[in-house]
């Protein structure tokens, strides 16, 4: 799966992320483990208009519907850190629905695939008939993916590490290595492990899409 930024081209899927690059780049490397062909764009931030922008599930739900209306993919992976989510999975969907019913959309269906990862069924009525399907994952079990970072830093050098930014970015630093590098080298089985829900949309995703997946290794 290639994985870039802008607009143009042959998209099939939008990325949709906070403001941070950090998230993009993840699952950019991570994406390369999975599919060989489809192609997965990112738009740069700013091809929105300024009430478009902002963290939260708000600002992403402002995206989303910036981008329903400016074009006609109709698959999307979104990405939000843990910390903008309820823990309790019923009040997750009901802050969906309110967040993305007040973009102008209609949640068909909110359906669980695991852990912090879902799908969603959207529709708007402007234009008329336009159906999205998005799959949504939260990024770190409290708070955001420096702490999938740490877990990947452990499993691939033993190290423990806070799962803060400070202290994932100090590891970095100190070691000589980029975030996406550490990604690359682990094998599907530490990926899966260490990001459980980038690596479930990103099988999900390919299987709606029938892209067959690379072996595992």
């Amino acid at each position: 799966m290639r994985v870039e930024a802008g607009v143009e081209g042959l998209t099939r899927v939008y990325v949709v992320t906070g403001d941070g690059p950090r998230d993009y780049r993840i699952l950019r490397a991570a994406a390369e483990k999975y599919f060989y062909n489809t192609l997965v764009k990112r738009p740069e931030p700013n091809l929105f208009p300024r009430e478009a922008r902002g963290t939260g599930l708000a600002g992403l739900a402002r995206r989303l519907a910036a981008l329903a209306r400016r074009t006609v993919v109709d698959r999307y992976l979104a990405l939000i850190d843990r910390e903008h989510l309820p823990r309790d999975r019923g009040q997750v969907e009901e802050l969906l629905r309110s967040t993305l019913r007040r973009e102008g959309f209609r949640v068909e269906q909110v359906e669980a695939l695991g852990e912090g990862c879902w799908r969603l069924t959207l529709a708007l009525d402007y234009p008329e008939g336009r159906r999205l399907r998005v799959y949504l994952a939260a990024l770190g079990w409290e708070r955001s993916i420096e702490e999938n970072l740490a877990a990947l830093i452990e499993r691939l050098h033993g190290a423990r590490v806070e799962g803060s930014k400070g202290a994932v970015n100090a590891w970095l630093k100190t070691h000589g290595v980029r975030d996406e590098d550490l990604v690359r080298r682990a094998s599907r089985r530490i990926l899966e492990e260490s990001f459980p829900t980038i690596t479930c949309a990103l099988r999900e995703l390919a299987g709606e899409l029938g892209q067959p997946p690379k072996p595992r290794a």
